[in-house]
């Protein structure tokens, strides 16, 4: 306990640079994405009387925050029920209309990051959609809360169903997915697998360099590297 308690800050650091590059294109980003993915990851939300979830702008005003959870009307502890299929209907009910399109790519890179990184906790609080006010556009919200689960769990499975299974999807099964419930062509789905597959290359390779200088990180560094290996062969590669 005490060694995954010194890890765990690296274990977390590595995949969430990962998804913020991927989702934002660069690693210098507005101030606005850097606090919401940053404040999810270390779980300081600011909450509300009510108990709603919410994130800081830039300009001080707070952003109406529910995950998808709430959106199913499912209590925390129903987190893992549910599929990824589920996801992608709630996008359609709650993302504004011109904002479907994009949740559902960002949705679908989102699923395809945590295969390749066996992260089997992508369950339905670790999903969202963000808003101005009442009155504004619905997004969703970027990524957050990554991690290599199966470094501290090998036999660790998908956190929400894909195809009626909780195994960790083949690429043809993802491609299936982004079709049917993504709205996606295979070009289109390819693409954001290549996309993926691109990061998490070159966030290994940052990722051994680390281990250089990190000691206690060697053991569990080495694990992650391995399952993402794993999981780019196995859910990445058509």
């Amino acid at each position: 306990a005490q060694n995954s308690c010194h890890t765990w800050p690296h274990a977390v650091e590595f995949p969430i640079r990962l998804g913020v590059c991927l989702f934002f294109g660069q690693l210098d980003l507005d101030f606005e994405h850097i606090k919401i993915v940053l404040a999810f990851q270390v779980h300081l939300d600011v909450v509300g009387a009510d108990g709603h979830v919410f994130a800081i702008r830039r300009d001080g005003v707070y952003l109406g925050f529910e995950d998808f959870c709430v959106l199913n009307g499912k209590t925390a502890s129903q987190k893992y029920d549910g599929s990824y299929e589920g996801v992608t209907r709630r996008i359609r009910d709650f993302v504004s209309p011109e904002q479907v399109r994009p949740a559902l790519a960002q949705f679908f890179k989102a699923l395809a990051l945590s295969c390749a990184l066996k992260n089997g906790d992508a369950h339905l609080k670790n999903f969202g959609v963000l808003y101005d006010d009442a009155e504004s556009e619905v997004r969703l919200a970027p990524i957050y809360d990554l991690v290599t689960t199966t470094a501290y769990k090998p036999a660790d499975i998908l956190a929400l169903t894909l195809g009626g299974s909780k195994r960790w999807p083949a690429a043809k099964a993802l491609l299936a997915f982004a079709r049917t419930h993504c709205n996606m062509t295979e070009a289109r789905a390819r693409e954001l697998l290549g996309a993926v597959a691109q990061g998490v290359l070159r966030a290994a390779q940052e990722l051994r360099q680390h281990l250089h200088g990190t000691p206690a990180f060697q053991t569990v560094g080495a694990a992650m590297l391995a399952e993402w290996s794993v999981g780019l062969k196995h859910s990445n590669q058509p």
